[in-house]
């Protein structure tokens, strides 16, 4: 490998876009170690994932959004990059669209451009299902993206040309300092630590009224869930802010404010367990690469009424969750909570061996949930198995390529193709 490849510009100005802006900080470290230098444009609310990676950065605020092709131009025009990379292409693109930028003024200069298509489109479909009752559109001029990225775990390793690995390394805590985060917490060596993470979208606020009470009853159920396995679970909670009028009390829930990316790694790492609402959530795959077990809740009752999530239970719902039931109908299904996209991601997990590597239930499975909680949690033969189960993933996903030799294959296939560019 040359020393002297070019430069690559990453594109993720997507203000809430925590797990885009991830994967831009993973791609851009590995193509640093294959001899590139790499730089970036995003937002300032995201740019502290960059910390110590190396990148370059350029970040846009609100004033500048509607500046943002002036910023690509400039920069292409400065570091003259080999490729420009949008990070992802769906999410890349409507932030293009809302500053104003067309596909004509994207594509129309000669830099090859590519990007990161989480969700394969191509199987995903056009429309993404929202808070079920509403559609957004995911196409994002993809015909003029032919080549590109398809991240591994998201997406099944079969998924076609471009599927890369996506799982950071990861290093377990020494004992020492596991101890002394715990305790900076207030959590003794006898109790667990339940890590929930939130990114600033899960909190909203939305219009959709449907949305927004979800939001916001999700997690009063969950803090009830977590009250039933005693006073040795404890709730750590990062995200922009906290939650109030959940069960637990004072000393077991811990709210945290987002962290640089190397504290929260050794927050993670220092876990029992990570409890997560969204299957596609880059911390989810962080878990599995340092081997903590995860419990991921969706749901999948379309349900009117507290009747219709009866019904949806067969009658033996839990005590929790009948005691909960007006709050939380009507209940939409979702993956992602709590926008929804059950439809839209039903392609790439179905038959995804991701989910070996993790514990999906549902989240109305009050009883399954706070069995499975509790086993993880106090059963070392039970965190044992899951953690097999993750080591095997990790061994099937290390013949697939890193994302920058995929997109050193794309890039070849781009710049051997001109009509690419002449079509824009």
């Amino acid at each position: 490998m040359r020393t002297d490849c070019g430069t690559v510009l990453l594109v993720a100005p997507t203000p809430r876009g925590w797990g885009e802006t991830a994967f831009a900080v993973h791609l851009g470290k590995d193509l640093i170690a294959s001899g590139w230098k790499v730089h970036s444009l995003t937002c300032d609310s995201t740019a502290s994932l960059f910390h110590g990676s190396g990148i370059a950065v350029t970040t846009v605020c609100d004033s500048t959004i509607p500046l943002l092709g002036l910023m690509i131009d400039a920069l292409d025009d400065a570091v003259r990059p080999a490729a420009i990379v949008l990070c992802d292409i769906v999410a890349s693109i409507r932030a293009l669209k809302r500053a104003g930028v067309g596909p004509d003024s994207l594509f129309r200069r000669k830099t090859p451009i590519t990007g990161v298509d989480t969700w394969n489109s191509a199987v995903a479909g056009p429309v993404m299902d929202m808070f079920g009752s509403e559609g957004l559109d995911a196409q994002a001029w993809l015909d003029k993206i032919p080549r590109r990225l398809l991240p591994v775990p998201f997406l099944n390793e079969d998924s076609g040309p471009g599927v890369c690995r996506f799982v950071p390394q990861g290093r377990a805590l020494s004992v020492r300092v596991r101890r002394h985060l715990r305790r900076e917490l207030g959590i003794s060596d006898t109790e667990k630590l339940v890590l929930f993470c939130t990114s600033p979208w899960q909190h909203g606020p939305y219009r959709n009224p449907d949305g927004q009470r979800l939001a916001v009853a999700v997690p009063r159920l969950i803090s009830q869930y977590l009250s039933e396995l005693g006073p040795a679970v404890h709730l750590v909670h990062v995200g922009p802010s906290r939650y109030d009028g959940l069960s637990l009390s004072g000393d077991r829930y811990h709210w945290i404010q987002p962290q640089r990316a190397d504290i929260f790694e050794s927050l993670l790492a220092g876990a029992d367990m990570l409890l997560s609402l969204n299957i596609s959530a880059v911390t989810t795959i962080r878990a599995v690469a340092l081997g903590v077990p995860v419990v991921v809740l969706g749901n999948s009752c379309r349900a009117r009424t507290a009747d219709g999530i009866n019904d949806f239970m067969g009658g033996a719902w839990h005590p929790i969750v009948e005691k909960n039931a007006p709050l939380l109908s009507p209940l939409y299904a979702f993956t992602l909570w709590p926008l929804g996209l059950k439809s839209y991601l039903q392609p790439t997990l179905a038959g995804n061996p991701f989910l070996k590597a993790l514990r999906p239930l549902e989240l109305l499975d009050g009883a399954r949930v706070i069995e499975t909680i509790h086993e993880l949690l106090f059963s070392p033969r039970a965190a044992a198995d899951m953690r097999g189960m993750q080591e095997a993933y990790k061994r099937r996903l290390q013949g697939l390529p890193t994302p920058a030799a995929a997109l050193q294959g794309v890039l070849r296939d781009l710049i051997g193709n001109e009509r690419t560019y002449e079509a824009a």
